[in-house]
Order: structure tokens, then sequence, then C-alpha cells
């Protein structure tokens, strides 16, 4: 196996490797904080190895590092595998959404983020439950904590390697309550904490719930375009909800179904009457002529 790995590495350029069989731009993520200064790098990656973290100094600037501009942050619209993690605890009034990384599919998991860290009014006598939580924060690749985010945006995920998901403490966030978050992780062990964001009622309230075509598996956003695929996919690879689409179909094979077999039972209940009144006219003309002779 390690030869046949070796073997792939070595038909791409320098900086590149195989992703879905074809050779693709691969950067360093050292620092793992974006920042001002190193986003430039990352212009043209597909796979981030290594970290991503985009934090409030992202945004504020730190140690003579100016903030990132949020357009800037456009340049991960080509990453489709994080190596490492991907954490997001930051706000700024223009920041609502991880659309950026509309294109990332994979996040591996390789390098975990984790914080000692007790949970806020934890109880302390489900010792249990607690023991298995704090385990968890060593081991997520997924953590939305504490952000101005309305919707996550992330399209195109597909797996989450290693590592849990943590989604917590986000006042402004709708969309995620119908996720089947399930779906992305690969073993038991990997854990998935949610709470303390906004209230899926009030989302409703501000009509920021889930497009009516993609309710069954859910969204990350507003319109057709955000739906959450099921396994399968149109051959346009356009987010449709190909499962909804295939449910109305099968409706209205029943409907046409259910109209026909109406019109069967309504002809069969007038050949019915008409034989009725056939005998009838009959028995009425033998009747008469019983009568007469």
């Amino acid at each position: 196996m390690m030869r046949n790995k070796s073997t792939i590495r070595s038909d791409c350029p320098e900086q590149m490797e195989k992703f879905n069989n074809v050779c693709v731009k691969t950067c360093i993520s050292e620092e793992g904080i974006v920042n001002s200064e190193n986003i430039k790098k990352f212009k043209g990656c597909v796979v981030v190895k290594g970290s991503l973290r985009i934090l409030q100094e992202t945004f504020d600037g730190k140690n003579n590092i100016s903030g990132l501009n949020l357009e800037n942050l456009e340049i991960f619209s080509s990453v489709k595998k994080i190596t490492g993690f991907l954490e997001v605890e930051a706000k700024h009034e223009s920041f609502t959404n991880l659309s950026s990384f509309r294109n990332l599919e994979i996040i591996a998991g390789n390098g975990l983020w984790h914080e000692k860290q007790k949970l806020p009014n934890w109880p302390s006598e489900d010792k249990e439950s607690f023991t298995r939580q704090f385990k968890f924060y060593w081991s997520a690749s997924l953590i939305i904590n504490n952000t101005s985010l309305k919707f996550l945006g992330l399209k195109s995920l597909k797996s989450l390697d290693s590592g849990g998901i943590v989604i917590k403490n986000n006042s402004n966030l709708c969309y995620f309550h119908h996720v089947y978050w399930n779906k992305f992780i690969k073993s038991k062990k990997q854990s998935i904490l949610i709470y303390w964001n906004k209230n899926f009622t009030n989302c409703q309230a501000e009509n920021e719930v889930c497009a009516k075509e993609c309710t069954l598996n859910g969204c990350w956003g507003k319109g057709i375009d955000q739906c959450i695929l099921s396994n399968y996919k149109d051959k346009s690879e356009s987010n449709f909800c190909v499962t909804n689409a295939i449910l109305i179909l099968l409706l209205a094979i029943l409907f046409i179904f259910a109209l026909i077999l109406i019109f069967i039972i309504f002809k069969s209940q007038n050949f019915l009457r008409s034989l009725k009144i056939v005998k009838f006219e009959n028995f009425e003309n033998e009747d008469r002529i019983e009568t007469s002779n």
C-alpha cells in the first residue's frame, strides 16, 4: 500500500498531490490561524495540509498584523480538503456564513482541535456524560463556536474522517436544526455536540428555514441550491434534491393510478347498472307475454 501511495505522489509535480485522481495544488497551513498576511498563500489551493482557524484576531488584527477583509475569505473557495480541522470562532457584522468553503468536501481530522474547558452549567452529578463530553473536546474536527454566522453554507461537505462536531453559542445561526449530522461521520467515537444556538422557533418565525424541496435531508442555508443531497446526484452535479424529486414523481404516479382505478370502478358500476336495466326490461317483456297469453 505504501509503495502505491508513493507512486501516486510521484505522478504529480512538486506541491501537488492526487485528489479524485487529479493532480491538485496543496498548501501547508503552519500557523493555523488565518490572517491578512498568510491568507494569500492559499490562493488556488485544493488540499490544505494542516488546520484552518478563523478567530477574532483574523478580523481585528494582532501583533502589527492588520485585520482581514471579509472578501479575502473567498480565496478558500477552491479548497476541497483540509487534512486537520476547521475552527471558526469570530464575529463580524458581515460574517454571516461559510460560503467561501462551499466546495469543501472532506475534513480529514489528522490533527484535532482540543480545549481543556469544562462545559458551563454541566450537571456535576452526571459524571458519565461529563467525562464523555470532556473527552470530546479533544477530538473535534469541525468547530463553530461563538460566531456571527446565520447559516453554514458548507453545501459540498461529505465527510469528517476523524474527530467530532462542535456547534455552540451561535445566537444567529439557523438551518442546522434538521441536518442529519451522523451522515458526515464515520465512527461512533466521533461525537456531536450542538447547543445554545438560535432556537428553531425563532428561525421559523423569521422564515430562516430550509426550502420545502429539501426538508427531508436538511440544508446548509436558504434556497434549493443549499439542499443536503442524498446518496444520489444528478449528472450536472447541481444541488437539486434528487431524493425529493423521486418522491414527488412517485406521488404523481400513485395519483394517476388512483384516478385510473376510480375511472375503472365508475365504468364497472355503470356497466352493472346497464346489465340490471336490460335484465329488468327482459323480465317485463316476459311478464307481458305471459299476461297476454
